[in-house]
């Protein structure tokens, strides 16, 4: 069995690291490749913030949903709405400012969980791209390869994650 390496360290360097991968691989065209990473990234990024007691059940453990919310969600939800319900927060900005988080955290999670599941780790990219174009998760005009726009979108997620977790790096433990 493979010890536990929860609590921050391992989970986020992999996380930053999978990113880097996950770019590299797109420029050069490797589409699948770096949707997988991408995800990867992503679900590091979350496991970083789970605390190492915290169970994930087997079924939960490559559901961005689940470790977001077990996770950073949890923390996230931990500081900034007991702030509100303690009747912390005495300007508009504050409010303003977990506004467009809170919208931007949806946004990129749905982006993220419409395009990334750990099985498509075994997609190359002609049936990853054919997956693409039944599920329309990109809506574009623009002509161009639909599995590029979508990995694309996914790397936009990953690096809001990424820098999410940098910021909120003192939540970690």
């Amino acid at each position: 069995m493979m010890a536990d390496i929860r609590g921050g360290g391992n989970y986020f360097d992999a996380a930053q690291q999978r990113h880097k991968d996950a770019v590299l691989l797109f420029k050069h065209n490797q589409y699948s490749g770096a949707s997988y990473l991408a995800g990867c990234a992503i679900e590091a990024m979350f496991w970083a913030f789970i605390p190492e007691n915290e169970r994930v059940s087997q079924r939960g453990r490559h559901d961005l949903q689940i470790l977001y919310e077990v996770g950073l969600g949890a923390k996230f939800e931990a500081i900034y709405v007991r702030r509100f319900r303690l009747g912390a927060v005495r300007d508009n900005t504050e409010l303003q400012n977990f506004d467009r988080l809170t919208r931007e955290i949806s946004i990129n999670m749905t982006n993220a969980r419409l395009r990334w599941k750990n099985s498509y780790r075994y997609y190359p990219d002609s049936k990853l791209r054919e997956l693409v174009r039944k599920t329309r998760p990109v809506r574009t005009s623009k002509p161009g390869d639909i599995l590029r726009s979508s990995v694309n979108i996914l790397l936009e997620a990953c690096q809001f994650f990424i820098a999410l977790g940098i910021q909120k790096q003192g939540w970690i433990g």
